[in-house]
């Protein structure tokens, strides 16, 4: 997909279902309520190849379904493109960042929580945009990439140990280790812990 609009506003958008699925996407907007890769078990293709979705541009939008992974047997991969949300969602899949085609940008409104499950990997720069939060709620050692909270709040709940720089007004707080430089802007805020909970960052 390169461009152009695609809408699953009331339902989700399976990539494999009792078949391989591929989607590479390089530009364009696609607005789902929700996106399941690998839907009907593992289903990897003859020569190894998982269902498989790319996103190396232009913008994905997730709505209050999230985006899961029933089976396990599947590739999801960041590199340079949007990660919107339409409303608060959860996702429960592994992602590799690899910075193909730049920096990945991950949007949470003001009133939105996006809680991202399971580990996250890769090299490649995530920036954080929008007002309200990201978790990052699995184990994400894997990924020693540059993230740039730019606004809003990024939460980890574990080791951490991508290079962190919080911009002015925007907040980096949680749990765990983070085994990196942190770079906090003027008026930037880092905190540890949960609310009503100690932690060590």
């Amino acid at each position: 997909m390169a461009g152009g609009t695609f809408n699953v506003p009331n339902g989700l958008l399976n990539i494999g279902w009792d078949s391989i699925g591929f989607l590479s996407m390089t530009g364009g907007t696609i607005n789902a309520w929700g996106i399941r890769i690998d839907a009907s078990g593992a289903t990897a293709a003859s020569g190894g190849t998982d269902d498989t979705f790319r996103v190396m541009g232009g913008t994905v939008n997730v709505g209050g379904q999230g985006m899961t992974s029933p089976g396990g047997s599947y590739s999801l991969q960041f590199g340079g493109a949007t990660i919107g949300a339409l409303a608060s969602w959860t996702g429960s899949v592994a992602a590799i960042f690899n910075g193909t085609n730049g920096a990945t940008r991950w949007s949470a409104d003001a009133t939105q929580t996006v809680v991202f499950g399971s580990s996250q990997s890769g090299t490649g720069a995530v920036i954080k945009i929008g007002a309200g939060e990201l978790h990052w709620s699995g184990v994400n050692s894997g990924y020693i990439g540059p993230f740039t909270v730019s606004n809003g709040t990024f939460v980890v709940h574990s080791n951490f140990n991508g290079v962190v720089t919080v911009a002015s007004g925007a907040t980096f707080r949680g749990t765990g280790l983070v085994q990196t430089n942190v770079t906090v802007a003027n008026r930037g805020t880092v905190s540890a812990g949960r609310p009503a909970t100690n932690g060590n960052l």
